[in-house]
C-alpha cells in the first residue's frame, strides 16, 4: 500500500488482483479496480499524484492513472517477482528490484513499440548488481549537483549508486559505485536522512543511514563516489560509515524506515516497522540514545507495509496475512518525555552498562582509560605524568577489546574514521563509553 502525496487516499493492492482506493479519514472505499490475471506484490505513487506503478509476480510493472484507475502502460521486460517499485521525485523514472536480485529502471520517454503502439514509458534496462536480495531501493535528489540519484542495498551489504544520465537502452544500466558496508552483520532497511538533521555535520551533504540484523544503524556517506569495489587491502581503503550507532531493541531490527513530516516545533522523527509485530519511533538527530526511540506491538504477526498520511500525523501498517489496515496517530510527546527522563549526555550510555556507573564494570573500564594515557607517554618514563583525559586514537582497538568487546579490522577500520574526520587524534572516556554501548548492545 502507499499513501496520496497530498491527501487522505490511500492505495492498496491484494494478493487476490485487487487495486482499491481508500480514505482512511472518513474509513470508505472510494473505487476499486481488478488487475486481471495479475498478482501485485508492491506499489508506489507519483510525487505528482497522478500515476501509480505495480509490480506483480509475473514480473509485469503496471503504469495506471489516479483519476480513473485506468492502465496506461504494461511492461513486461522482467521475467520474475518484482519485490519493490519507486518513482523518481521528478516522475520522470521507474525503478524497480526483482527477485533475481536485479534493478530495472524505466524512463518517461515516448517510443514505439513493434506493434506500432506509441508508449509514454522506456524500458532502459536491468542490471544484476547484487547477490543478495534488495532491502533499500531509493532516488534521492541531490540539490547541489542538480541531478536524481539512484541506490541500492542488499543482503550482500553492498550499496550500489547508478548513473542515471549515462543509462540509455542502447548500453544498459551503468553502475556509478559500489561499496561493502558491512562484514559480519546483515543489512535490513535503507533510508535517506533529511538533510541538516545530524548534529555537526554539514547541512548540504546527502547522509544515508541502514539498519542491520544486529540492530545497529549506520550513518553513511556514499553519495556521489565513484569505482566499484575496492580491492585494495582493508587498512587502504577508505571508510564511508560516519557513525555506527544503536538501533531500536523493541522486537527484530526494523526492514521498513520512513522520515516523517517536520512537526509543528520543527521537530523530525522516523517511524520503523519490524518483520512481526512491532512499529515504533526514533527521534532525530541520530545518536544511538535507548531513551529516543520506542516501540509497540502492532500486529500479531508479519507487518508486510507500513506508509505515512501527507501530513505525517497518521502512520498506517498492514499486517497482510490478517486483512487489517491499521491507523495509528503520531503523538511524539511520550518519546521526548522518555528522552528527558533518560538523561543528557553520557548518561543515558553509562545507564547501559552492566552496574551502571560507579559499578564493578565500569571503574575497570575507567582504569584501562588511565592506563592508555600512561601507556602513550610512556611506562618507563620519569618525567611528571599529565593527565590530559585524552587517550590516543590508536589506542581504542585495544581499549575496546579490554571492555570485552573484540572488534575486527574492517570495525577498527570505522572507529578510527569516525574520529579522525571530526579532525581529532584522540578521545575521552565518555567516547569511549558511548562507543562501547553501541558495539556491545544489545
Amino acid at each position: 500500500m502507499c499513501a496520496y502525496p497530498s491527501s487522505s487516499k490511500l492505495f492498496v493492492v491484494t494478493t487476490s488482483g485487487m487495486l482499491r482506493v481508500l480514505d482512511f479519514e472518513s474509513q470508505a472505499w472510494l473505487q476499486q479496480k481488478v488487475l486481471e490475471k495479475r498478482t501485485p506484490t508492491c506499489i508506489c505513487v507519483n510525487p505528482n499524484g497522478q500515476e501509480l506503478v505495480i509490480g506483480c509476480t509475473d514480473g509485469s510493472v503496471l503504469i495506471i492513472g489516479v483519476s480513473d484507475l485506468e492502465l496506461i502502460q504494461r511492461m513486461s521486460q522482467i521475467d520474475c517477482e518484482i519485490t519493490s517499485v519507486q518513482f523518481a521525485p521528478d516522475g520522470m523514472h521507474v525503478a524497480v528490484a526483482d527477485a533475481h536480485n536485479c534493478v530495472g529502471i524505466f524512463r518517461r520517454e515516448r517510443n514505439v513499440l513493434e506493434s506500432g503502439k506509441e508508449v509514454p514509458w522506456l524500458y532502459v534496462g536491468r542490471y544484476r548488481s547484487h547477490h543478495g536480495r534488495i532491502v533499500g531501493l531509493q532516488f534521492i535528489l541531490d540539490k547541489a549537483a542538480g541531478i536524481i540519484r539512484l541506490v541500492s542495498l542488499a543482503q550482500d551489504r553492498v550499496i550500489v549508486e547508478y548513473d542515471l544520465s549515462s543509462s540509455m537502452a542502447a548500453t544498459g544500466v551503468v553502475v556509478r559505485c559500489a561499496i561493502t558496508i558491512e562484514e559480519t552483520a546483515v543489512p535490513t532497511a535503507l533510508l535517506q536522512l533529511p538533510p541538516g538533521c545530524q548534529q555537526g555535520e554539514d547541512p548540504n551533504k546527502i547522509f544515508l543511514v541502514s539498519a542491520n540484523s544486529e540492530s545497529k544503524l549506520k550513518v553513511l556517506d556514499i553519495i556521489g563516489l565513484t569505482g566499484v569495489h575496492d580491492n585494495r587491502p582493508l587498512e587502504e581503503q577508505d571508510s564511508h560509515c560516519l557513525q555506527t550507532l544503536l538501533g531500536p531493541t523493541f522486537g527484530p531490527p526494523p526492514h521498513r524506515l520512513l522520515t516523517l513530516p517536520p512537526d509543528e516545533q520543527g521537530k523530525q522523527y522516523v517511524v520503523y516497522a519490524t518483520p512481526h509485530k512491532v512499529v515504533g519511533l526514533i527521534k532525530l538527530p541520530l545518536d544511538g540514545n535507548p531513551n529516543c526511540s520506542m516501540g509497540l506491538i502492532a500486529h500479531a504477526g508479519e507487518v508486510a507495509e507500513m506508509c505515512a498520511s501527507h501530513d505525517g500525523k497518521l502512520v498506517l501498517t498492514t499486517g497482510g496475512s490478517d486483512c487489517g489496515i491499521f491507523l495509528w496517530e503520531v503523538d511524539p510527546s511520550a518519546l521526548e518525555a522518555s528522552a528527558a527522563l533518560g538523561g543528557s549526555g553520557i548518561e543515558p550510555f553509562e545507564a547501559l552498562i552492566p552496574g551502571g556507573k560507579g559499578g564493578e564494570l565500569y571503574d575497570e573500564m575507567l582504569d584501562y582509560f588511565y592506563l592508555a594515557q600512561l601507556r602513550a607517554q610512556g611506562e618507563d618514563t620519569t618525567e611528571e605524568r599529565k593527565v590530559t583525559g585524552l587517550a590516543p586514537v590508536e589506542a581504542v582497538p585495544e581499549l575496546m577489546q579490554a571492555f570485552g568487546y573484540y572488534p575486527s579490522k574492517f570495525e577498527i577500520r570505522d572507529m578510527v574514521h569516525e574520529v579522525r574526520r571530526k579532525g581529532k587524534d584522540s578521545v575521552t572516556f565518555s567516547d569511549l563509553v558511548w562507543k562501547d554501548s553501541c558495539c556491545c548492545q544489545p
